[in-house]
């Protein structure tokens, strides 16, 4: 057994994911945890100490893949509450598109809102080549199986990572 993971003010894990942070001192091996609440980054070198953390509602802004390669990808954050000027963080990770997704997912707690997503009618078709009446909305990362008579009900999430 491994050390036990840091306290990050109560956030609830959803994912974790070994990244390479980039910077303008060198590259260094990181864990990027993210929450139900936020992101942080953690030293996996020995003491497991918490080198950064960012809350949704607040410091983090922004998440994007790179166009350099399929690994690396990009972070936009407020390093220190009340900072007015936003600072780009790169990181790289093989997992890329499931560490991307599993952030999106909590977009709508960012401070920046994301746009209204509409849900559209469609038809699903079972195996047994009957067609049932569904609603489709598309999000930031993917496809939401939504009652058609309540699109507020999520019945089914495709990720655009797994399609």
């Amino acid at each position: 057994p491994g050390p036990s993971m840091p306290n990050l003010g109560g956030s609830e894990y959803v994912s974790r994911y070994l990244v390479v942070k980039s910077s303008w001192r060198g590259k260094y091996k990181r864990l990027f945890v993210v929450g139900k609440n936020g992101v942080s980054t953690i030293n996996p070198g020995g003491s497991w100490e918490v080198t950064n953390t960012w809350d949704y509602g607040h410091g983090f802004l922004d998440i994007t893949p790179s166009g350099k390669n399929a690994e690396e990808f990009t972070i936009t954050v407020h390093k220190k509450p009340g900072d007015k000027k936003p600072t780009t963080m790169s990181f790289a990770s093989c997992s890329r598109a499931h560490l991307i997704s599993d952030v999106l997912l909590f977009r709508s707690s960012w401070s920046s809102k994301p746009k209204v997503e509409t849900a559209f009618a469609a038809n699903k078709l079972r195996s047994n080549g009957t067609a049932s009446p569904i609603g489709l909305m598309v999000t930031c990362y993917g496809l939401c199986q939504v009652n058609p008579n309540d699109s507020s009900h999520v019945m089914c999430v495709y990720r655009f990572c797994d399609i």
